[in-house]
């Protein structure tokens, strides 16, 4: 599993209106068959929160335990996940694989948007879970004797 986009943004409201408005059609829809629909027919099957000027911390990390509920079944730390996917998505870069293969998702002027996103994503689960953050500067320490461990 890995982040592919067409990188179509949209307001999580707007979302969830579109969803509500594609339930109450004379032929309802299911949220996944109108997500396919507005994104470029992208087989999509979650949101990414973006942390803009305008939003605070305490809202995007709603909107990120929102975004991971729905990957409740993965045994992992949510900064791993996060980091495997940053690093999912420049092995594509790197090797030149398809974007699109398996979810018809958009090509590498598109995922290549995402990946600041992703990073902010990276920095904001490492600043919430310090055991986390404790380990990564141990395994720096080495490379950077300069870097301090936080407190």
């Amino acid at each position: 599993m890995s982040m592919v986009t067409h990188f179509t943004t949209i307001h999580k409201t707007c979302h969830d209106d579109a969803a509500r408005a594609d339930r109450h059609m004379r032929r309802p829809k299911l949220e996944w068959e109108g997500a396919t629909i507005r994104n470029q027919h992208t087989r999509c099957n979650n949101w990414f929160p973006i942390l803009g000027h305008s939003i605070s911390e305490n809202s995007y990390a709603i909107s990120v335990d929102m975004m991971y509920s729905c990957f409740e079944f993965l045994d992992c730390k949510r900064e791993g996940n996060a980091v495997h996917d940053l690093r999912l998505m420049l092995n594509r870069f790197a090797n030149e694989e398809s974007f699109t293969k398996d979810s018809k998702g958009g090509g590498p002027e598109y995922n290549l948007c995402a990946i600041p996103h992703m990073l902010v994503l990276v920095w904001h689960l490492l600043k919430v879970d310090s055991e986390s953050s404790q380990e990564l500067y141990s395994r720096f320490e080495g490379f950077l004797p300069s870097v301090t461990t936080p407190e």
